[in-house]
């Protein structure tokens, strides 16, 4: 979400007159396109590495790239920097994708799951006000710097995070999946009873005989085909919405829309606490 916002902040004070990097509109542009560029590539990598490595260990090293990237924009002293962390930053945006939704549902009481998924969406949108927040009061370098020290907060709580339970499984390591599953779920029986459910379904004798279905049969179910082209349209209209466009042009778009009526800035805040 950070990501997302920061080019709205970003853009207008490299505009002005005393500006120490002069832009034209054209760059202007490629700032703010230079974050969503890489996020297909990004989330390619991201579910690879989650499989590989864990889910654990790809949030750690996303949050390492988004502080990278942050740092780059703090200090940049040239346009080509300010497009290197934006990629940069971009390229974790991506990253952060697949895992974050898995290490949620994988984790996570059946209870609250959705309201713990649905807090992806809420967690983008308080980044973006957040973004928007630290511009509003802070020159953009210091903003990347602020922005970054939220990663480090981030790094430090998931590294006291366990690996997902079924992560653990699915690699053979029982021992530290039950030990994972009980600092989630706590050491009552309710959780015993589901931590052996969800061991039988990785072991070999609670596996099915039949020869398992390939990837062209399971992707031709109707079962993955309707929530696909849900999504699919959920997304589409999403994007379409213009929803991307208010987050990386809120000021520029303040000012042609609201003039002098009010201040942009304080204009900008407004919809993102009604998006949030």
């Amino acid at each position: 979400g950070m990501t997302n916002g920061f080019s709205a902040i970003l853009l207008p004070q490299l505009q002005r007159p005393e500006s120490s990097i002069q832009i034209t509109s054209d760059q202007s542009s490629w700032i703010a396109s230079m974050a969503p560029l890489p996020m297909a590539a990004g989330c390619l990598l991201g579910g690879f590495l989650m499989e590989k490595f864990g889910r654990k260990v790809t949030h750690l090293v996303l949050n390492v790239s988004f502080a990278v990237g942050f740092c780059v924009l703090s200090m940049a002293s040239s346009y080509d920097m300010i497009l290197a962390g934006r990629f940069i930053t971009g390229f974790s945006c991506g990253l952060i994708g697949p895992p974050a939704s898995v290490y949620i549902a994988e984790t996570s009481h059946p209870k609250y799951r959705g309201i713990l998924l649905a807090g992806v969406t809420f967690a983008v949108s308080f980044g973006i006000f957040i973004s928007h927040l630290f511009g509003t009061f802070f020159h953009w370098k210091m903003a990347a710097l602020y922005c970054s020290f939220f990663m480090a907060v981030s790094y430090l709580f998931v590294a006291l995070c366990p690996e997902s339970p079924s992560w653990l499984l699915s690699k053979g390591k029982t021992g530290e999946a039950e030990a994972a599953f009980r600092w989630l779920r706590g050491h009552d029986a309710d959780a015993l009873k589901e931590f052996q459910d969800m061991a039988s379904n990785y072991s070999p004798a609670g596996e099915s005989q039949e020869p398992k279905p390939t990837l062209l049969q399971n992707i031709s179910k109707k079962e993955f085909v309707l929530p696909l082209l849900i999504l699919l349209v959920f997304f589409f209209t999403m994007q379409f919405s213009g929803v991307n466009i208010v987050a990386f042009y809120s000021i520029s778009l303040m000012q042609t829309t609201i003039g002098t009526n009010i201040n942009e800035y304080l204009a900008m805040l407004i919809v993102d606490l009604v998006r949030v």
